[in-house]
């Protein structure tokens, strides 16, 4: 009875092998033989041997190669002489080559690589009719990014049902239908004049191809949630894993793109004030009924009586340059504060930490004012 640990190792070896990774091919070869000896994993490490001696120009990989080839040409002849005639050929000897050949010749190999060849050939044929639906299924996009997102699903759909049923609906290759299916949701949510960024939309295309209009039961959370990790935990788990590799592929990992509208909307004003607070610190003319106007704005959304008082002080022509500054100050560290209160409610800790982060890198202030008020949270 074959050892399992022994036929998984082995199997693991040949996929990484059919996929040109040889190396790793070799080391899950070798652990596969340290569970069991047996002669066709023998045979596949002495050919993963030799083809990476061949990329490497490595005499080591021939000699290895050897070895274990040596221990197969009685059950596979003609294959393993074949490729005992090429290591040998690549190290210079001889004699050794010609009698690996001579066997070769009079093997049944030559059969059996004629059938191979066959093979081959209907594999590159099927390999072919795939790149040119994939060819057409690009040259079908009105938005040359469409390309991007159709490789991105492409890779986790391929032979899945999903596509099996798009090529259905539109009567086409599966590859061809999920091109036509991306191009049909992109015109219905692009169209949509909806304040959302790219990404955001680009998500929702990807959640109508998973769900088909099931997906429009998810838009509620995305627009309460925003594009955080708090939305994509609430997603079913397939669904959550290909939005998750899409957000990161296309979103960038750490920074975050899309933030919930309750903090866009409390950020705002307090940009609008860090940039009055440059312009007054230089000694440029500011208009005191805009900065006014800019002060109030932020101090409706926080309902502070000390920031409103000096408002209010300032709003009658009595407060001068170091008063107004440390108004601005003020405002926006309560500002701040409050938008950190309102962001616990979609990140975990050390999210949060790196909203603030960003937020507060927008600001038109100095890299030591930005501190000031990054340390001034914690």
């Amino acid at each position: 009875m074959p050892n399992i640990d022994a036929e998984v190792l082995k199997a693991v070896g040949s996929a990484y092998y059919v996929n040109n990774y040889t190396k790793d091919a070799i080391d899950y070869y070798e652990k596969s033989l340290n569970y069991e000896e047996e002669v066709d994993t023998h045979l596949y490490v002495g050919i993963a041997y030799y083809k990476a001696g061949r990329e490497s120009n490595s005499v080591d990989y021939f000699k290895e190669a050897v070895e274990h080839l040596k221990k197969a040409v009685e059950k596979y002849p003609g294959k393993a002489n074949y490729y005992l005639a090429l290591c040998y050929t690549k190290l210079g000897n001889a004699t050794s080559a010609i009698t690996a050949f001579e066997k070769f010749s009079k093997s049944t190999y030559m059969e059996e690589a004629n059938i191979l060849i066959t093979s081959i050939e209907s594999f590159i044929a099927r390999k072919a009719k795939r790149m040119e639906d994939i060819k057409e299924a690009f040259e079908s996009f009105s938005d040359p990014i469409l390309a991007d997102v159709f490789q991105f699903l492409h890779k986790y759909l391929e032979g899945s049902d999903i596509e099996e049923r798009l090529a259905k609906k539109y009567d086409a290759s599966p590859e061809q239908g999920l091109a036509y299916e991306i191009e049909h949701y992109y015109k219905k949510v692009f169209g949509e004049e909806k304040g959302e960024s790219p990404l955001i939309k680009h998500v929702k295309v990807i959640l109508y191809i998973l769900k088909g209009e099931e997906a429009e039961k998810e838009f509620p959370r995305l627009g309460k949630y925003g594009l955080t990790k708090r939305f994509i935990s609430t997603l079913p788990v397939l669904t959550r894993a290909i939005v998750s590799e899409f957000v990161k592929e296309f979103g960038g990992s750490e920074a975050v793109k899309d933030l919930p509208y309750l903090i866009i909307r409390l950020f705002q004003p307090i940009k609008e004030l860090s940039k009055a607070y440059k312009a007054v610190l230089k000694g440029k003319r500011i208009s005191r009924a805009k900065l006014v106007s800019r002060l109030k704005d932020l101090s409706r959304k926080l309902r502070d009586k000390e920031l409103t008082k000096r408002i209010k002080y300032i709003e009658s022509g009595k407060g001068y340059r170091t008063y107004i500054l440390q108004t601005i100050v003020l405002a926006i560290q309560r500002g701040l504060g409050a938008l950190q209160r309102r962001a616990e409610m979609f990140f975990d800790e050390r999210e949060l930490r790196n909203v603030m982060k960003l937020l507060i890198s927008d600001l038109k202030l100095s890299q030591q004012e930005k501190t000031e008020l990054l340390l001034g949270l914690e």
